[in-house]
């Protein structure tokens, strides 16, 4: 063979197959564009067996007794028949891409760019050349064979879960069940996708999965349920279009302003964290800030978004943006005028921050622009936190947030994260304390009183636990099984294990041997407990122990009402994993939903998950119990002790909860006058900053002034220091006046 030919081989045999190979490996360009020859690893080892086989028949040719093999025959056949599939698959676009090479070839001199889509087809004629330069003999369809048959097997491995899926559509469940345990069977996820997303590409899958479906198009809906039961992923993350790569988060955000976090977006991650607390010791009481900063290496503008999970009865209650180096303060108006405002100013690319409860003590927090290219932005979120206290009233915890879902990355090691403190008292605490406002005119004749004591806790005289067993619970079972074996043995408990149709009844005992796979359907199963629950008419916990859920049957609604009629029904929510939980955006804030997601998020964190028994202690025991409520002032106690402004905040917050009942005006209008005044973030309030005065008069918003925002340590403090600092000085110039005149 001629030098010449062999160097033409070695370029579009081995290396324009190799650098096709490298490139859709790491952009994902032709994936994009509606053509993927790589969906599974499968498709990849195959795609890269072409230049590497072809390498070796080009070294083998060069010895007279190489040529003579089986096994080279073999592969020879082998990358025949691989290479021949794929120039077919990339017919059009190698027209495109001669026309393509042909004009950057004109206009730059070089354009082997456009040569990347024929790369399968100057393969094959290499992989042919090559075979006529062995010697004749056996092998060669050995090798074809094996070919067709991997590909065989590929091609009916996605024919399986397109009868999968359309067998999953059917209006009955029992087939649909079916339908779904084939396609978890089967490992064509990338033909699920296409298949959900209303059509279907890949490498010898086309007309086979229209022919087994149908031409009937699957609604976004549907496919976005079947996508979620078979694999356990967020559908939003994974059936997003073109704009996705799927390889390293989302490239583009088609949701900015919205109400939903989606995806982890490229380049976008948290850089910087920082909480820190002060202490109400009189009331029992904790305020915690926390500080992020948020940075973009993106070519665009981004938005950060996150959801928050907080200590059950805390409040949001100061926000805080940097505008060009300085800090501004938040506005507080009714949530749907705080959205408003937010939404318009994103689309006129400014400065805003969002903050809004999304869920019972959850909050969500979006801010935009984080700027393009390496820039950041800064916020501040402080927290108003009751503290868990002692029987004794000598000692407390203070729990903190974490975070429940967001969209950007978080190292796994960054510092400064909100952790819990354990708070040492020197003297029990008071058992009556107050706070009077002074600037709202509704408490002008009155206080806010707490008082404080020993009570034995609520405790249930039966428990339903409702455990998930979603794929996204795997790695948290053995934990949960622990937290389970925690709860007091002195009350009966019966176990509903949901799974992909809803039992008919519930466990008395509880087994460990539970399988965690795809995404489990919760709400049927919740709604069949507290059916169960309320049947008895005695105290009863639900306790839900889950893991993300972001496609539900039906909305939280259901649930709500069905809390709201069984009366003596405490529902306890314990999210272990981050993921977001469509679910619980419909249940109200009160006493009777207790979300415990915060502990076990940061019990997850540092390991501590399963050892600490965070139902248990949420349900058995005595406690420290404060109550909250206005008063005259000559009501007060004669020496009761005075205590911080977040005394006030907390009990604005209880009763907004107890004001508000969704689908009442009355009721809303009610809860927003009462939660206004003390700029706390409620089910029927929010807080946005703006970026101008103007904008803030254009909705009809006012700043809050910083001088009344909660700080670390508190105005009130920082005030006792300086006038305790003002006097010492007035001492010092009394004392050196006396020593003068003597």
């Amino acid at each position: 063979m001629k030098t010449v030919n062999k160097v033409l081989l070695v370029i579009f045999g081995v290396i324009l197959p190799a650098a096709a190979f490298v490139t859709e490996l790491s952009t994902g360009m032709c994936s994009e564009i509606g053509v993927d020859p790589m969906p599974t690893w499968i498709h990849g080892a195959l795609v890269a067996s072409v230049p590497i086989a072809n390498l070796l028949l080009l070294l083998a040719v060069k010895d007279e007794k190489g040529r003579d093999s089986t096994w080279l025959r073999a592969l020879a056949g082998f990358t025949v028949v691989v290479s021949v599939m794929y120039a077919i698959l990339f017919a059009p676009l190698s027209f495109f891409g001669i026309v393509l090479a042909c004009l950057f070839f004109w206009y730059f001199g070089v354009g082997l760019i456009g040569l990347l889509p024929c790369a399968p087809f100057f393969a094959f004629l290499t992989a042919l050349i090559l075979r006529h330069r062995l010697a004749k003999g056996p092998g060669f369809w050995r090798g074809a064979f094996a070919a067709l048959a991997v590909c065989g097997i590929l091609l009916a491995d996605g024919g399986l879960m397109a009868y999968g899926v359309k067998l999953a559509r059917s209006s009955d469940p029992a087939t649909a069940e079916r339908g779904i345990r084939l396609c978890r069977i089967s490992t064509r996820t990338d033909v699920l996708k296409e298949l959900c997303r209303g059509y279907s590409r890949g490498p010898f899958q086309v007309s086979l999965t229209k022919m087994i479906v149908g031409s009937d198009p699957i609604s976004h809906e549907e496919g976005s349920s079947i996508y979620y039961r078979v694999t356990g992923e967020d559908p939003s993350v994974a059936l997003a279009g073109w704009w996705s790569r799927g390889r390293r988060g989302f490239s583009w955000d088609m949701i900015t302003g919205g109400e939903k976090v989606g995806g982890e977006l490229e380049g976008l991650s948290m850089k910087g964290s920082a909480w820190e607390t002060t202490l109400d010791k009189t009331a029992g009481i904790g305020y915690g800030e926390w500080t992020m900063t948020f940075g973009n290496t993106w070519h665009s503008d981004r938005e950060a978004r996150m959801r928050i999970a907080l200590p059950h009865g805390a409040v949001v209650s100061r926000v805080t943006l940097w505008i060009n180096g300085e800090e501004c303060e938040a506005a507080f108006g009714k949530k749907g005028d705080v959205r408003r405002a937010y939404e318009s100013v994103v689309r006129r690319n400014r400065d805003p921050l969002l903050v809004n409860v999304c869920g019972p003590d959850q909050v969500q927090i979006q801010c935009f622009p984080v700027p393009r290219g390496g820039g950041e932005m800064k916020i501040r979120v402080g927290v108003t936190i009751p503290m868990d206290v002692a029987a004794d009233g000598k000692s407390a915890r203070l729990p903190a947030p974490a975070i429940l879902e967001r969209n950007f990355a978080v190292a796994t090691d960054l510092p400064g994260l909100p952790a819990a403190e354990q708070v040492a008292f020197e003297s029990a605490l008071p058992q009556h304390c107050y706070y009077a406002e002074d600037g709202f005119a509704a408490l002008a004749d009155s206080a806010i009183l707490q008082t404080s004591g020993v009570e034995k806790r609520w405790e249930p005289k039966r428990i339903a636990v409702v455990i998930d067993t979603s794929a996204a619970m795997k790695d948290a079972m053995p934990a949960v099984c622990r937290e389970i074996y925690s709860l007091p043995t002195n009350i009966q408990r019966e176990h509903w294990i949901v799974g992909d149709v809803v039992p008919e009844y519930a466990w008395d005992a509880f087994t460990e041997d539970l399988k965690c796979v795809g995404g489990r359907p919760n709400l049927r199963t919740l709604l069949k407990a507290v059916a169960s629950l309320g049947k008895r008419g005695e105290s009863a916990a639900l306790v839900w122990v889950h893991g993300p859920q972001p496609v539900a049957d039906e909305t939280g609604d259901a649930l709500a009402a069905a809390l709201n009629k069984a009366e003596k029904v405490r529902f306890f929510d314990l999210q272990v994993t981050e993921g977001p939980c469509a679910i619980l955006e419909s249940l109200p804030q009160s006493e009777r939903v207790v979300s415990l997601t915060s502990e076990a998020l940061a019990a997850r964190r540092d390991g501590t998950f399963g050892k600490s028994g965070i139902v248990a202690s949420a349900l058995s025991g005595e406690g420290w119990r404060a109550t909250r409520e206005k008063v005259a002032k000559n009501e007060v106690p004669q020496g009761a002790p005075l205590a911080s402004k977040h005394l006030g905040r907390l009990w604005a917050a209880e009763e907004t909860a107890l004001l508000y009942k969704p689908g009442h005006p009355t009721t809303l209008s009610v809860a927003q006058e009462l939660s206004l005044p003390w700029h706390i973030v409620t089910p029927v309030t929010g807080a946005v900053v703006l970026e101008s005065q103007q904008q803030y008069e254009d909705n009809g918003l006012k700043q809050v002034n910083a001088e009344s925002v909660p700080t670390v340590p508190e105005p009130s403090s920082v005030l006792c220091l300086a006038i305790a600092f003002c006097v010492l000085l007035c001492v010092m110039a009394l004392r050196r006046r006396a020593a003068r005149r003597a």
